[in-house]
């Protein structure tokens, strides 16, 4: 080991002292004739822009003869990397390469921008020119080498100085790469690279799969809305790192200039369309609410003008956008965490890795990192463990709602279990108060009664018996802002609003749980029913509740559920309700649900 390690820190050195030796050659010549960089001295991969002359053509349109030309308008460029921001410029950059060993020197010219709509390159010999058009601009297969980035294969003779002339223009960043490579060192890094592709799409692939079935299986919005996220991510993947435009849309180079802003865009829309959708922002409150359709009009609107936008100005207004839409989300999740809703926890784990991949790729991008397949890859893998965030923010949410099932479930079985004559303790429950203390309607104790005697009179009668479950959504939300005081001033209006929508003395309202209610609707069809119900949904909507000057803004889900005729189960019409409820809950809140009682109570009713 110590033996490895002493050769590597000897190489190292001499790669130190052979680009030292260069920098000092350049330095050394005279402007407008840059040495020519001798090939067996140049490190693998190493940056070319401070070793180049660059020349700026504002029409766009000289030739390469008027270019070679050209003695006054060239400079030395400044730094490693050849930059010019948004133009309408070419720029023209050369340099010389020469090999002064024995034998014949084979190297590859890499330009590491994917984004260059027109990239013309010339390899001077003497009186003999080679020429390669390429670019984004330009079918895939007009390429000199098959690969996603820009190569150009280059074989210097023993001997033999080439002098290289390189024109890029472009609609984005104009930014001008170039490193010359040996072939077993470029495919080497190839590898990783392509290593790093594998375990990227790999996942992100997984991540789409998993809530596809999830999606098919529940119809829930929110797994849809999270397919379609990582959808556009993978599309903006494959079309940043060229991967796309190889393999998926070669003869398409007009969408492949579009492929990035759209995608990016369109994630922009699906990740405030899911965030809308999971942190129940048209239920925690109206000011939520607006903000996040500010946001969706803002997505898609600059997605309907990506056709006709300047592109400069597209990229700038799409990189504020983005940034936005981040923060305030972060903001609106950290907001629904803080208020109970702890599923937020995973959502905002999940931006924090996005953060951290934008983080990466930044520092990579200065200099203060090195490069490699993670850093610069950092704000791809920085979406897919925000994917992964989202996943899990997914499952905690479900597994809130199966507690929640739980608990409510089992409130069911016990109070059912007294209204049976199962429980032992039944005639010690019959000596408490029927009366509930907080909103003065009947208790679960009372609604067990006649919960019980409606349904024996139901199965002799063959009457319709319907049953409405109410849940106030989000109601820890009230408690955490305004108290436990206001909750209950809350629930006793509520109840009194539920209890003036009857009309028949042998309805009941009951306060079933903490701010679950029921209402016991003897021979009153479902189509009765979810009239009842529906109106009851929207009087809570539509009226907020006044407590000491606030304005409470309150929503209700209800599962419905009616039993034709004679019952076929004891259980079934409580339990049909129950399942109804939660179906209101998981599909976003605020709507009413119908229960199907299944085959054998609509036979038993015929």
């Amino acid at each position: 080991m110590a033996g490895h390690r002493s050769e590597r820190r000897w190489r190292a050195f001499y790669t130190r002292l052979g680009v030292g030796t260069l920098a000092l050659s350049l330095l050394a010549a005279p402007a407008g004739s840059a040495a020519p960089l001798p090939l067996e001295q140049l490190p693998d991969g190493m940056p070319l822009g401070s070793s180049v002359e660059v020349l700026e053509d504002s029409s766009g349109r000289r030739t390469l003869e008027e270019i070679r030309a050209d003695s006054d308008g060239w400079r030395t460029a400044e730094t490693g990397m050849a930059s010019f921001g948004y133009t309408d410029s070419a720029y023209w950059l050369r340099f010389r390469i020469e090999n002064d060993s024995d034998e014949p020197q084979p190297r590859m010219l890499r330009v590491a921008n994917h984004g260059l709509d027109q990239l013309e390159i010339y390899a001077i010999r003497g009186d003999r020119i080679e020429t390669a058009l390429t670019g984004d601009a330009r079918r895939f297969s007009q390429r000199p080498s098959a690969h996603r980035e820009f190569l150009f294969p280059i074989t210097v003779a023993a001997g033999e100085q080439v002098e290289l002339y390189v024109r890029a223009k472009s609609t984005g960043s104009l930014q001008i790469p170039l490193e010359l490579w040996t072939y077993p060192g470029f495919y080497q890094q190839d590898q990783k690279t392509l290593l790093g592709f594998g375990i990227l799409f790999g996942v992100l692939g997984m991540i789409i799969l998993y809530n596809l079935v999830l999606f098919a299986a529940t119809r829930q919005a929110t797994y849809g809305l999270l397919v379609l996220f990582a959808l556009a991510v993978t599309l903006n993947s494959l079309a940043i790192q060229g991967t796309g435009f190889q393999f998926l849309w070669p003869e398409s180079p007009g969408w492949n200039q579009f492929a990035t802003p759209a995608s990016m865009m369109g994630g922009a829309l699906f990740v405030v369309l899911l965030a809308r959708n999971f942190l129940q922002l048209g239920l925690a409150h109206p000011l939520a609410n607006r903000i996040g359709l500010v946001l969706i009009s803002l997505t898609a609107g600059l997605l309907l003008l990506l056709p006709i936008a300047p592109f400069p100005l597209y990229h700038w207004l799409s990189m504020l956008t983005v940034a936005l839409v981040s923060v305030t989300l972060v903001s609106l999740a950290w907001w629904r965490w803080q208020n109970g809703f702890t599923a937020a926890r995973y959502y905002l784990v999940g931006w924090g890795a996005f953060f951290s991949g934008v983080g990466l790729t930044l520092l990579n991008r200065s200099g203060a990192i090195p490069a490699n397949v993670w850093t610069e890859n950092g704000v791809a893998g920085g979406m897919v463990l925000m994917l992964l965030g989202f996943s899990l923010a997914l499952a905690d949410r479900a597994k809130m709602v199966h507690d929640r099932a739980a608990v409510l479930s089992d409130g069911v079985q016990r109070q059912l279990g007294v209204s049976t004559d199962l429980n032992p303790n039944a005639e010690r429950f019959r000596d408490q108060s029927p009366v509930d203390d907080v909103t003065g309607l009947a208790n679960r104790r009372r609604f067990a009664e006649v919960y019980t005697t409606e349904r024996r009179r139901n199965s002799r009668m063959s009457r319709d018996l319907s049953l409405l479950m109410i849940d106030v959504d989000d109601f820890q939300r009230v408690i955490a802002e305004y108290g436990i005081d206001t909750g209950s001033v809350c629930l006793r209006v509520l109840g009194d609003r539920f209890q003036r929508r009857l009309s028949r003395p042998g309805d009941l309202v009951a306060r079933f749980g903490s701010e679950i209610f029921t209402v016991l609707l003897p021979n009153t069809t479902e189509e009765g029913a979810q009239i009842l119900a529906e109106s009851i949904r929207t009087i809570v909507e539509s009226k907020p509740v006044e407590v000491d000057g606030d304005m409470i803004e309150l929503t209700v889900s209800i599962g419905m559920a009616t039993e034709h005729g004679r019952p076929n189960d004891w259980r079934d019409l409580l339990g049909a309700a129950e399942s109804a409820l939660l179906r209101a809950q998981q599909a976003g809140r605020n709507r009413v649900e119908l229960a199907d009682l299944g085959p054998a109570a609509k036979l038993l009713a015929d």
